[in-house]
This record gives structure tokens, sequence and C-alpha cells, in this order.
């Protein structure tokens, strides 16, 4: 199944995207939020025309809209779920600065050539197929002089809890392939993204937010892995998962359980190490 396939299935609606993003905002340990604190590090003048691509739910897209009011900036929400959307719309009625638009960052922008003065794609450029291309995309609807922000994680992020999901699946005999998966992070990182970027743009920054997860109670834990990362390596869609059946899939999540509780049952709290960033870089 093509990557779009897969993203289009996972964030149908915003069930997902939400538990995750609250799932961080409760048990993060650094003491500004990640959202707030990259955001101060763009330094809005509060005119500018920016992109939001792969706005999710509206999670950076609102915020901004804030800051943006009193000069008449204005942002511009897309995102290929039409889901999504539907759901923003509704709450994008008293925000006269917030457009929304339907686009596919793996094909050519909806945009003019030097539309926006920031184009930021937030935790999205490691789920499109052809980086490169997205890359290409976002740079020429890019005033000159302007700035793109990609914002991702690291590889490691959730280590623990990755490797826990590994074990399981070899105590439960899954097929190989799912066993030895791909961490989506992989793809566009903290630790690579420079690799996909330095084709495209001479000079850039990295900002970088050091945390740790922290939590003394299983259940959030098995609520965040539900939400996808139990799917790593067994994909709904793919030939791999229809080789696994919902026994198996029950039998995972049980195992995960029990490991979990051994390791808060032992040193009180469950413990993932987080980091996450943004490149900045200047057309």
């Amino acid at each position: 199944m093509f990557q779009k396939d897969l993203v289009l299935q996972e964030y149908k609606n915003s069930r997902r995207l939400n538990t995750r993003v609250q799932f961080h905002v409760q048990y993060s340990q650094a003491p500004e939020p990640f959202l707030e604190w990259a955001i101060q590090q763009v330094n809005y003048r509060g005119d500018e025309h920016v992109l939001d691509a792969g706005c999710g739910t509206g999670v950076y897209l609102f915020p901004i809209a804030n800051l943006l009011r009193e000069k008449g900036g204005s942002i511009v929400g897309m995102d290929l779920s039409s889901g999504l959307l539907e759901e923003l719309q509704e709450k994008v009625v008293d925000y006269p600065n917030i457009e929304l638009i339907q686009g596919d960052l793996q094909q050519t922008l909806p945009f003019p050539d030097e539309t926006f003065d920031i184009v930021m794609a937030n935790f999205v450029v490691y789920h499109v197929e052809h980086i490169n291309h997205t890359i290409q995309e976002l740079k020429r609807v890019l005033k000159p002089g302007g700035r793109m922000i990609v914002g991702t994680g690291s590889q490691k992020n959730f280590y623990e809890l990755e490797q826990i999901h590994i074990e399981a699946k070899k105590i439960l005999a899954f097929p190989s392939e799912a066993i030895h998966h791909r961490n989506p992070y992989t793809r566009f990182s903290l630790e690579n993204g420079a690799i996909w970027l330095r084709p495209h743009f001479p000079w850039f920054e990295l900002h970088t937010q050091y945390d740790q997860i922290m939590v003394d109670q299983v259940e959030p834990v098995l609520e965040y892995y539900a939400s996808g990362m139990m799917e790593l390596g067994i994909e709904s869609g793919t030939e791999l998962r229809e080789e696994i059946t919902e026994e198996m899939i029950e039998d995972l999540y049980q195992v995960v359980r029990k490991k979990i509780e051994k390791v808060i049952d032992r040193e009180g709290v469950f413990r993932m190490q987080k980091q996450a960033g943004f490149f900045i870089a200047t057309k």
C-alpha cells in the first residue's frame, strides 16, 4: 500500500491525533509545552501570510492565527484528509484570517509561486512518498527571503515502548516482516532531515527540545500505543496484515500491557525518551 493510502486511513478523523496530542500535553516533563516553545522560536511579525501544510487538527493553525490577527496576517490550513478539514470547518467560523483547503504534499501544491512569507510542514514530511518533491514544492510557494519550518522528531522517540512492541511480536511468533518494521521517523527526522534539506537550501537552523515522557499508570500508555504504534509493521491494508488475525492483535495488546505493568511495578513509572524540534530554512 502507498504511503498516501496509509495516511488517509490513519487520519480520516481527529480521534487518533487528539489521543497523541493529549498524551504529550499531559505527560511531557519539559517546563514549557512543545507547541508554545516552537511558536516562540519563529518570531512572527504578525503581518505574514502563512501556509500550514498538513494542518491536521489545527494544533498550530489556531494559535498562529491568533498571533496574526492584530497586524492583519493570515494563515492557510491545508490537509489531505477531507474528514479532518470538515471537523476544522466548524471551528474556523470565528477566525476570518484562516482559510482551509484540501491539498496533497505529494502533488503540485495548489498555489502560485512565491505566495507565502512562511511555509510550515510539522510532523508530516516523513509520511510522504517523495520527500524531495515535497521540499521543492514548499520552497516554490515561498517568497524570496521567506522561511520554511519543518517539524519532526528523533528516530529514538519512544524507543522504550517500541522495543516492547517488537519483543511482544517475537514472543507471539509474528511473521519476521512484521517484527522488523521501519520506524516512520527514519524517513525524515532530527538526525537526517539536514540531508534532505541541503540540496534545496544553502543554510538552515535546527531547534531541538529534549524531553521525557513519564507515566505512572498503564492505561494512558496503552491508549497512546493503540492510537498508532501498535500497527507498526502490521498496517491495515497491507498484504502482511491479512496474515495477522484479530486474536493475534489482541494477544499483542495484552503482552504489551503486561510488560508495561512490570516496568511500572518495578520502577514506579514508565519513562520514554522524547526529542522534538524543527528546521528553519530561509529561501
